[in-house]
């Protein structure tokens, strides 16, 4: 099995922060390949930081927020598997290993770190 995550936010910046950025509306895409039928979901509920001085972020996904095409699966994916009753959110602390503060377009990086989830 095949478990894509993207994430994607509208950064907000403060003068009180200086090079960090907070998004309130982050953007997760979820999608996991399998034999019998894909799987994919949106959670547009998810909260993220990034200090552009060092490259390191930071996010919180509540896991009841994921969006199913399928309301079944849904349901599987936050009674069975996540237990988000249990477990309500995930998070991750980590480090961007090829980020550059120069350059003002779309960037793909990677990410390094924790990450906590069920």
């Amino acid at each position: 099995m095949k478990i894509i995550v993207t994430l994607t936010s509208l950064l907000i910046s403060s003068l009180l922060f200086g090079q960090k950025y907070i998004s309130v509306e982050s953007k997760i895409d979820f999608f996991s390949e399998a034999p019998i039928e894909n799987i994919t979901a949106v959670n547009s509920k998810s909260t993220s930081a990034i200090d552009i001085s060092n490259g390191k972020m930071a996010f919180s996904v509540p896991i009841q927020y994921f969006i199913f095409d399928k309301t079944l699966m849904q349901e599987h994916f936050n009674d069975q598997y996540m237990e988000s009753d249990k477990f309500p959110k995930s998070t991750f602390v980590g480090q961007i290993t090829n980020f550059s503060s120069e350059i003002n377009e779309e960037q793909k990086v990677i990410a390094k770190g924790k990450l906590l989830i069920h």
